[in-house]
């Protein structure tokens, strides 16, 4: 037996509580419901490649705690999480921080349909799912511009990630994206892009999960003023003529 057969979510409270998050009972059974529920889904609906019970605890629950930890200390009232899959790190956010209001976006109706059931199960009344896409979505007035973090996880490549998500940040507040060991050189290509989008780096904050599960960094941007209003460009343009 591995030592990783031994992790419970006991553990992750433990972990949590290193990073100043204390989870509170109520917490704790919210998110053995949310890996119950995903685990049972998943056999039906593709939502995760993750299948064991442990390693949901550790590569998506932890992972987004960290996310939370980070991102609590910049404070704000609203987050949305683009791309949202089934809910990392949206949803954990929302049951960690029930203060805040929590925006879980996502392309596939799949997971937004997975996402609502799951909100109305664990109680969560901090979160709206929403069905679209980020090219669509960010040039509502009810997005634009409107939200103090936005999150992203594995999506995409810095410098597409950045003309998707820019646009629905508030000036003054952060856009953060999850990425693996060294995301340096996204950064690099990223560069004028940010800048181009309204947005400025801000800082990384790199971290290990247990068990050699894997190195990951936070890129942080700050939004400094609206983006233009041409952006994001139509669905796929982003991806397919990144901007230079």
């Amino acid at each position: 037996m591995s030592m990783i057969d031994d992790y419970t979510v006991s553990h992750v409270c433990d972990d949590a509580a290193s990073l100043g998050i204390s989870l509170r009972n109520e917490q704790i059974a919210q998110l053995l419901v949310y890996r119950d529920r995903l685990l049972a889904v998943n056999e039906q609906v593709n939502l995760t490649a993750i299948t064991d019970p442990r390693e949901v605890l550790i590569k998506h629950f932890l992972d987004s705690i960290h996310l939370a930890a980070y991102a609590g200390k910049l404070g704000g009232d609203s987050l949305l999480d683009m791309g949202t899959g089934a809910g990392f790190p949206g949803m954990v956010f929302a049951i960690v921080f029930s203060d805040v209001e929590v925006t879980l976006c996502d392309s596939l109706r799949k997971r937004t349909d997975f996402l609502s059931s799951l909100r109305d199960e664990l109680g969560l009344r901090n979160v709206t799912v929403v069905h679209g896409r980020a090219e669509e979505l960010a040039h509502q007035e009810e997005h634009r511009d409107r939200y103090a973090l936005v999150t992203a996880r594995a999506v995409a490549r810095l410098v597409t990630l950045t003309e998707w998500c820019l646009p629905f940040v508030k000036p003054g507040g952060y856009f953060l994206a999850m990425k693996g060991p060294d995301p340096h050189h996204e950064l690099r290509d990223a560069d004028k892009a940010i800048g181009r989008l309204g947005g400025q780096f801000y800082a990384m904050h790199e971290y290990a999960l247990p068990f050699a599960s894997g190195n990951h960094s936070i890129v942080a941007l700050q939004k400094m003023v609206r983006t233009p209003k041409g952006f994001p460009r139509r669905p796929g343009e982003a991806s397919r003529n990144p901007l230079v």
